[in-house]
């Protein structure tokens, strides 16, 4: 199926994405997406049992007037009587009178900064997060920390893999400017895991001058 929101409010932007059910478990995969640079109305789809025999598709876009979508549904599945744009407070809740079936799942992530994205990768049983985050200036023979909140949860974040990237594509932990092993050279980065955000700290040797940016992928407890 096919979901597209219209020139309105930074639009348009639409998402390719496939349903699957398996044994009564549902699962939706966004296999595609494109939309006007800088700008991602439709965030998030997720499916909502209304009673034993209904479901409901939620689009959740991030713009705040009213505007259509656009919806394409192919290989027989038939076009739903109805569709609600529903704008919750978190993707978790759900309105009353209904149940969460499924939340999407991202085959390829455009990874926009400062969002987080539920892929379709699972770390023992458990959906894995990725997000990337403006780290701003990278400091010059010295350190920060930067604390990088997590959306949703209050709970324990567990760190799979992080790692930087310079403007000049130099990534983190790695060398920056010669191809030489000496501490002068050196970019640091070190994670802590903590409830509801992580505790990233970077640093150098030397004068960089250059900004970078943090890519993170995770777990959450209780997902």
């Amino acid at each position: 199926m096919s979901v597209g929101h219209n020139y309105a409010s930074n639009g348009p932007s639409t998402i390719l994405a496939s349903v699957t059910t398996t044994g009564y478990a549902r699962r939706i995969t966004i296999l595609d997406s494109s939309y006007k640079s800088g700008t991602y109305p439709i965030d998030a789809l997720r499916l909502m049992s209304l009673s034993e025999n209904e479901v409901a598709l939620d689009i959740h876009y991030a713009i705040n007037v009213e505007n259509s979508i656009n919806s394409s549904f192919i290989l027989g599945l038939s076009d739903p009587s109805q569709l609600v744009p529903q704008v919750p407070t978190s993707v978790q809740d759900a309105p009353p009178g209904e149940t969460l079936e499924a939340l999407d799942d991202w085959l390829n992530p455009p990874m926009q900064l400062g969002v987080e994205y539920r892929t379709t990768e699972r770390y023992n049983g458990k959906p894995v997060f990725v997000m990337a985050v403006d780290g701003g200036v990278f400091p010059n023979s010295s350190s920060k920390t930067i604390d990088v909140q997590i959306p949703d949860t209050s709970g324990q974040v567990k760190m799979l893999d992080c790692y930087g990237v310079l403007d000049n594509g130099t990534q983190i932990p790695g060398l920056f400017g010669e191809s030489v092993f000496d501490a002068s050279n050196y970019l640091g980065l070190f994670t802590q895991n903590g409830n509801g955000k992580f505790t990233i700290s970077v640093g150098s040797g030397r004068t960089v001058g250059l900004n970078f940016i943090l890519f993170l992928k995770y777990w959450k407890e209780g997902t």
